[in-house]
């Protein structure tokens, strides 16, 4: 419902931000692993 996009939302907006830190943090480390770590977050995560 309502809640469920607002927390989908909150979580891709979560998400991005996390990675824009990690990149600025840490910008020598590869993109691959911060897409495999988001890739098993999301299967991880119940649809």
């Amino acid at each position: 419902g309502e809640s469920n996009s607002a927390r989908k939302r909150y979580v891709r907006r979560s998400t991005l931000e996390v990675l824009a830190v990690g990149h600025q943090a840490f910008p020598s480390v590869p993109d691959i692993s911060f897409n495999a770590e988001d890739g098993a977050r999301c299967d991880a995560t119940p649809r």
